[in-house]
């Protein structure tokens, strides 16, 4: 009977080593598909934060006399576009 249960007792003990064997090998390849999602977050989350400073340009454009009711007057020199004072054309001989 002592015979039995120490077969049975080897039986459970391999049985368990069997199993963590399994666990420890799903570890590994879980831990690469962590690794792996890790960076495509990352990549995500770069490409969200260039696609939102893109989009911010377009939602709000800095505001001149040609897209606001401010007159030129007031806008800054930079947003100024050159005026003519006069003709760029030749005078014909």
């Amino acid at each position: 009977m002592i015979e039995e249960s120490i077969t049975d007792i080897r039986y459970v003990v391999n049985s368990l080593l069997a199993k963590i064997n399994q666990l420890e090998e799903k570890i590994k390849i879980l831990e690469g598909d962590i690794g792996i999602l890790r960076y495509k977050l990352y990549q995500s989350e770069k490409e969200n934060r260039r696609l939102e400073e893109r989009l911010s340009r377009y939602e709000s454009p800095k505001k001149d006399s040609h897209n606001s009711h401010i007159p030129p007057p007031k806008q800054s020199l930079s947003s100024q576009k050159p005026q003519r004072t006069k003709s760029r054309r030749e005078k014909s001989g």
